[in-house]
């Protein structure tokens, strides 16, 4: 192959019909390289008719659903199958794992988004979902093959780098960083967020929004406690709203709350829309984000964009990400934590300084790079 090839290129698009995460980064990604004037030909596998609408319009794309639901098996065995049978020059897996086992002439691109499958139980405890628990176990085993197999492994932050070379032992050069970025829906709105605060019954004033997790790497127990100290020392009208948590962690935390007398003074709430979360960024007064390890952080950008100030952490990727545009912290220390809110809840010019900082943090990532860095990995294959 040379640089002038139109190459016929696979990507497993099956988280596409989840539209957090990966399936966001699958979606964005996709939109991105529509838009290149690229004539590669890409085949598209998915296991549900659920990703249809969020296939790009253009000739260059080519849907195939396999319907199969047992993860293990449509991915090392049912997709080598068609990998073969499509003559593919390249697979992209952006989810982590890969077939183990492919056609010689077809080279292997994983995205590496994390390795947090990786951590110990402390940081990780077991899911009560059995399903997640094999995920887990399966990742776990796949993962340190597929990236010794892979001819390029893509991540999303040199943090992210450095701990798949440590906790996979691979060397750094077959790494490539290619940073995500805030969806372009993700800007400052205020035409709609009142219905939508009016909707989940919180402060049209004053609230500090936060996201939550049952596992202890979000951190979310200290973000209670050190609202709870921010709310006794300023006896504050300030409300807490924590987003994306599941029927367990909402039960979880809400004893926490009770025991704390902030029955009335903390949301949580569970996973909400897209136009949603963009209505709750654009009125916060302050985003936190004190996360313990994050291979990203997406948040960070998204509440930038959205002209929200931002609390974070010196932990994990989050300094890289938020560069000097978040007041960071360290994400064990409530107190810290507790002096940081109260500095930017009483700081109207501090809050203002912060967002015009955002602003211009976010706008330095763009899904168009994403995708022309992603493009130049496929043609660097072209040899």
């Amino acid at each position: 192959m040379n640089l002038n090839t139109n190459l016929t290129i696979g990507i497993d698009a099956r988280f596409l019909s989840k539209r957090r995460g990966i399936g966001n980064y699958i979606k964005n990604l996709l939109e991105e390289l529509a838009k290149t004037t690229s004539q590669h030909k890409f085949i598209l596998y998915a296991d549900s008719k659920a990703v249809i609408n969020a296939v790009p319009d253009d000739p260059r794309f080519n849907l195939k659903i396999i319907p199969f639901k047992l993860y293990p098996v449509w991915e090392q065995v049912i997709l080598p199958f068609y990998v073969w049978a499509d003559k593919l020059d390249i697979l992209h897996c952006p989810g982590n794992s890969a077939p183990i086992v492919l056609p010689k002439r077809t080279k292997l691109v994983v995205t590496i988004h994390d390795v947090m499958y990786m951590l110990p139980g402390r940081m990780l405890p077991s899911s009560p979902s059995l399903y997640q628990r094999i995920g887990r176990l399966y990742l776990r085993c796949v993962v340190p093959i597929v990236a010794k197999n892979a001819i390029r492994i893509i991540t999303i932050s040199k943090y992210s780098k450095s701990d798949i070379v440590r906790s996979l032992s691979i060397d750094e050069s077959r790494l490539s960083v290619i940073y995500e970025a805030p969806g372009t829906v993700f800007r400052q709105n205020s035409a709609e967020p009142r219905t939508v605060l009016a909707k989940f019954s919180l402060n049209l004033e004053h609230y500090i929004l936060a996201f939550g997790a049952i596992d202890p790497r979000k951190n979310t127990v200290r973000i209670i406690n050190a609202f709870a100290e921010f709310h006794k020392g300023n006896q504050s009208t300030h409300q807490l709203v924590i987003v994306g948590l599941s029927k367990s962690a909402i039960d979880h935390f809400s004893k926490l709350i009770q025991s704390l007398n902030l029955r009335e003074k903390v949301a949580l709430l569970g996973f909400i829309s897209e136009e949603e979360l963009i209505s709750l960024y654009s009125l916060a007064e302050v985003m936190l984000y004190p996360s313990l390890y994050e291979g990203f952080g997406i948040p960070v950008l998204e509440a930038m964009a959205c002209g929200t100030p931002v609390i974070g952490s010196t932990s994990a990727s989050i300094p890289e990400i938020a560069g000097n545009a978040a007041l960071l912290v360290d994400p064990v220390n409530v107190s810290e934590l507790t002096y940081a809110i109260t500095k930017m809840c009483a700081d109207n010019l501090l809050r203002q300084e912060y967002r015009a900082r955002g602003h211009k943090r976010a706008a330095e990532f763009s899904w168009q790079k994403v995708a022309q860095e992603t493009l130049s990995i496929y043609n660097s294959l072209c040899v």
